[in-house]
């Protein structure tokens, strides 16, 4: 199965193929999973029109693709991407995309879950996460930050903390997420 992904960037490309893949596998322990990607670098919308080209039209077009977007209180602009990929699928109506726009990052997903961040991390299980007044994407940089290992960069802690989700705890504490699971669960039936 073939997946297009757009993504913003900022590990955005190490933790989606891993959620996408755990959610399907989780359908289908049997699917083969390949990827299309491209990253934004910012927001997708300018890159909308590049991304269904090089995933829906061409020889090997993808069977379905992913956006994501962080909401970063931008409304407008979740509208605008609703609206465009709306307005796509009317046209295309073989086609399917499912969008997904984490309120405000998708590192709130790591906060929520928690405890893959804190088993990553080697926090305490039984003890609240530090610094609850800062938002999810600060407050994963800063505890990433204090654990400072020269063993690894940052970006491989957003993959293990990826791979250690619960899809099922999430599903059950975050609706953003639980709606993304469903859609994309929906498009691979």
């Amino acid at each position: 199965m073939k997946i297009g992904l757009l993504v913003e960037g900022n590990f955005d490309d190490v933790v989606f193929p891993i959620i996408i893949r755990k959610i399907i596998i989780s359908y289908n322990k049997h699917i083969s999973l390949e990827w299309e990607s491209e990253i934004a670098h910012g927001p997708i919308l300018p890159k909308l029109d590049e991304a269904t080209k090089l995933f829906f039209h061409n020889e090997h077009a993808c069977e379905f693709a992913v956006f994501h977007n962080d909401f970063d209180n931008e409304k407008h602009r979740q509208k605008k991407i609703t609206l465009w990929v709306a307005k796509y699928l009317g046209a295309n109506p073989s086609r399917k995309i499912v969008f997904v726009s984490p309120d405000p990052h998708f590192e709130k997903w790591f906060v929520t879950e928690e405890v893959a961040l804190k088993h990553v991390l080697g926090l305490s299980s039984t003890l609240k996460l530090p610094y609850p007044s800062l938002e999810p994407k600060a407050r994963v940089t800063k505890l990433i930050k204090e654990k400072n290992s020269i063993e690894k960069i940052e970006r491989e802690y957003y993959e293990e903390i990826a791979e250690r989700l619960d899809m099922d705890l999430l599903g059950s504490k975050d609706p953003i997420f639980k709606r993304f699971r469903k859609k994309l669960l929906e498009v691979i039936k």
